[in-house]
């Protein structure tokens, strides 16, 4: 799945976590039926990876301690963000680390805006940001931007540093 290395992508922390030897069992929802059978295609060889067809708010929701949730929008407009400051909210107060990803592409105002809005949120409930981009063909930058809560700051920034060195992208703080 060649769409499957940027830093919202569960291929990359289920590789991540198996090179250190971690023990992993990922819990993974789609809503798209299609983008759910490629999902559950590329990760029909592990069991310990489950793919669900269904909105992954109200599954992580209904999840009983979970070690680290990943969100990956499908998009962030004003209704998206909503659930997902709602969620965020809802694991800081389980402490529950997650890692939120939403994309910024330059020249892109309007994915810049939903980037600021949602770092803003984050803020509000004592997240950090973290800023990674990577180079694309014909000179754009495209990147995202990694919230974290508090308390899994270190952990999370190291494990963020490892990713992106691998993958020789940039780090920054916003």
């Amino acid at each position: 799945m060649a769409g499957m290395r940027y830093p919202g992508s569960a291929l990359l922390v289920f590789r991540l976590l198996g090179r250190r030897g971690v023990g992993r069992r990922l819990e993974l929802w789609e809503r798209d039926p299609a983008a759910h059978a490629d999902l559950a295609g590329h990760f029909r060889p592990w069991p310990e990876v489950a793919v669900h067809l269904g909105d992954g708010y109200e599954g992580v929701a209904s999840l009983e301690g979970p070690s680290l949730v990943l969100v990956d929008p499908p998009g962030v407009d004003a209704a998206e963000r909503r659930r997902i400051v709602a969620l965020l909210g809802l694991l800081c107060s389980k402490g529950v680390p997650f890692i939120c990803w939403t994309a910024r592409l330059s020249g892109a105002s309007g994915e810049a805006e939903d980037s600021r809005r949602m770092h803003e949120a984050a803020c509000a409930l004592g997240c950090r940001a973290v800023r990674v981009s990577w180079p694309r063909r014909g000179g754009r930058t495209i990147g995202c931007q990694l919230t974290v809560p508090p308390g899994v700051h270190g952990a999370t920034a190291e494990t963020v540093g490892q990713v992106c060195r691998v993958m020789g992208w940039t780090v920054e703080e916003p």
